[in-house]
C-alpha cells in the first residue's frame, strides 16, 4: 500500500484537539456483517453499499482509511484520514489482509474491517504505525479500520507478459476462489465472489487473452489453456449447482462436454443439473450410468447411487408394463376390430332393410325376395340351397338394374 500523505506536512496534534479521538466501536451501525476468513481474523461490517463494477484481481483501488485500536482510540492521530491510498489487487504478501478486505468492493462503499492474527502482523500498514505513545490498555493485536472507496481502476493495460506468468496469475486467483468456496460453507453469498472470479478468467481466456501471451503460445500451451478452461467451467458449474441455478449449470456442463466429450466430471455435473428437472431425468440417468461404468469407486458418485438404482428399477418396471400392455393392447385391438366389424355388418343390414322397405312401399311388391320360411329352409339345409340362393340374388340385382334404367 502506498500513501501520498507525508507526516512532515502536518503539525503536532494532541488528542485533546480531536473530537473523535476515541469512539465506541460497539455502537457502529452497519447493514451487514461477513467473515472474510475462515478463522475470523478479518471481519467486514458494511456501512454503505457502493455502486458500479466490483474490484477484481488486478484492479487498482483508491481509498481513505481510519485505523483504531480495540477500545476505539485512533492508532495514529497525526495521520491524514482524508489522505488517498491505493492498492493493486495482485496478491502481494505484504498487503494480503487489505487485498482480502478490498476484494469485490465498489465505488462509494464504506465499511469497517476488524483485523487480527498473522495477517495483521504482516501488513506494511501495521508495521508503520507509531510504536511510541500508544495509550495504556490498548490492544495492539486487534485493529479496526474504516475504509471509504474513492475510485476503482479496472483492467490495467498490462498485467501479464508471457504465458507462464499468465498461468501463474490464474492459479493464484483459483486459490483465492477456493478460499471463498471454503468460507461459503458458513455464508453462501461468498459463492458469488468465487463465481465472479471464474467468469472473469473464462472471459479473459476466451475473448481477451493478452496479445503478448497469444504471440508466445506453443501447441502445448494451447492444450494447457484448453485444459485450464475446462477446469474453470467445471468449477463454475459446481458453484451454480450450489446456488441452485440448475439451468445455467446444465449449459456450462454441456459446454464442457462439447470441448471434451469423454470428461467424466462434465457428465457428472450434467447429471446433477438434470436430476432436479423431471423432464431431464432420463438424461441424468444415462450420464450417471456412464460415470458408474467408468469410475465405479469414485466417492463423489456414491451420493447418487440410491437415486440411480431407484430410477433404474422404476424404468425396468415401466418397460415391463409397456411390454405387457402391448400384448393386452393387441388382444383388445383384435376384440375391438371384431366388434367394429359386427357393428358395420349390422348397419349395412339395417340400410339394406330400409331400402327394401322403400321399394316395397313404392312398387307394391307382393312377395319378398326370400320369405322367412325360405330362410328357415336355408338355415336347415345351407349346403343344398347355396346355389339357389346365389341365383335368386343375381335375379334380384338384375331386376333392380332394369327398374333404375326405366326410371
Amino acid at each position: 500500500m502506498q500513501s501520498k500523505v507525508k507526516e512532515s506536512r502536518f503539525p503536532r496534534i494532541w488528542k485533546e484537539e480531536i473530537e473523535d479521538y476515541t469512539i465506541d466501536l460497539s455502537k457502529i451501525q452497519y447493514k451487514k456483517k461477513r467473515k472474510l476468513t475462515e478463522d475470523g481474523s478479518i471481519v467486514k461490517l458494511f456501512v454503505e453499499q457502493g455502486k458500479g463494477t466490483e474490484a477484481k484481481f488486478g484492479s487498482i483501488v483508491y481509498f481513505t482509511i481510519e485505523a483504531r485500536y480495540k477500545d476505539g482510540t485512533l492508532c495514529n492521530p497525526r495521520a491524514d484520514r482524508k489522505g488517498v491510498n491505493k492498492i493493486n489487487l495482485k496478491s502481494e504478501e505484504d498487503n494480503k489482509a487489505f487485498e482480502i478486505a478490498l476484494a469485490n468492493c465498489k465505488f462509494g462503499e464504506t465499511f469497517w474491517c476488524k483485523f487480527t492474527g498473522k495477517l495483521l502482523l504482516s501488513l506494511k500498514f501495521y508495521k508503520e504505525l507509531p510504536g511510541e505513545n500508544v495509550p495504556e490498555g490498548c490492544d495492539t493485536k486487534e485493529i479496526w479500520c474504516k475504509f471509504f472507496i474513492l475510485r476503482i481502476k479496472h483492467s490495467p493495460k498490462k498485467i501479464f507478459c508471457d504465458f507462464p506468468t499468465f498461468m501463474n496469475c490464474l492459479e493464484e486467483s483459483k486459490l483465492v476462489a477456493k478460499e471463498y468456496i471454503e468460507l461459503a460453507k458458513q455464508d453462501e453469498e461468498l459463492y458469488d465472489f468465487a463465481l465472479e472470479l471464474y467468469k472473469f478468467w473464462i472471459n479473459v481466456m476466451k475473448l481477451n487473452l493478452p496479445r503478448q501471451v497469444k504471440k508466445d503460445m506453443t501447441p502445448d500451451n494451447h492444450k494447457e489453456k484448453d485444459a485450464m478452461l475446462v477446469t474453470l467451467y467445471l468449477n463454475t458449474a459446481f458453484i451454480l449447482l450450489k446456488r441452485e441455478q440448475y439451468i445455467s449449470a446444465k449449459e456450462v456442463a454441456e459446454t464442457v462436454l462439447e470441448m471434451d466429450p469423454n470428461n467424466i466430471k462434465g457428465l457428472f455435473r450434467l447429471a446433477q443439473a438434470c436430476i432436479k428437472n423431471e423432464n431431464l431425468q432420463e438424461k441424468a440417468y444415462n450420464c450417471l450410468k456412464i460415470c458408474f461404468e467408468k469410475e465405479p469407486s469414485n466417492p463423489s458418485f456414491a451420493e447418487y447411487k440410491d437415486w440411480f438404482l431407484k430410477y433404474e428399477q422404476k424404468k425396468n418396471h415401466k418397460k415391463a408394463n409397456q411390454d405387457q400392455w402391448k400384448v393386452y393392447r393387441k388382444l383388445l385391438d383384435e376384440d375391438e376390430l371384431k366388434k367394429k366389424e359386427k357393428r358395420r355388418k349390422e348397419r349395412v343390414g339395417e340400410e339394406d332393410n330400409e331400402e327394401d322397405d322403400k321399394e316395397a312401399d313404392t312398387e307394391d311388391v307382393e312377395q319378398e325376395f326370400i320369405s322367412l320360411e325360405e330362410y328357415e329352409k336355408i338355415e336347415g339345409v345351407s349346403e343344398d340351397w347355396a346355389d339357389e340362393i346365389k341365383e335368386e340374388m343375381e335375379k334380384r340385382e338384375n331386376e333392380k338394374a332394369k327398374k333404375v334404367s326405366k326410371d
